[in-house]
């Protein structure tokens, strides 16, 4: 019976988008009805909303992956991989610098030779 009115709160008002209030002012109604104890009615609005919480989490973590799919196939790169080629960019600038030093070095000595 217990299984049945928790399933059927559940199902009927959609773990998602539960609220605390929701489902404590539920819970009143069933514990008023005698439908359940009081701490038969904790104890059941403690598992709904741990259930609404996972359900929540569970739908965010498909959203995102759905997001990220969508984003990479027209294109647009995430945040991580932003910082991630910045940094790469930072290296590749930093190589630039010194090969540019040393060559600009070469063509000045080159041509301070030539000079003399």
């Amino acid at each position: 019976m217990k299984d049945v009115l928790r399933k059927g709160l559940l199902l009927g008002l959609g773990a998602a988008s539960l609220t605390k209030k929701k489902t404590e002012k539920i819970v009143k109604e069933l514990v008023k009805k005698g439908a359940v104890s009081s701490k038969e009615g904790n104890v059941l609005a403690k598992k709904v909303l741990s259930q609404a919480n996972k359900q929540q989490a569970r739908l965010r973590k498909i959203g995102e992956a759905e997001a990220k799919k969508i984003l990479r196939k027209i294109g647009i790169i995430s945040i991580a991989e932003a910082k991630k080629l910045k940094g790469k960019v930072v290296i590749l600038e930093k190589k630039l610098r010194q090969k540019s030093k040393k060559a600009a070095g070469k063509v000045y000595s080159k041509i301070k030779k030539r000079l003399r």
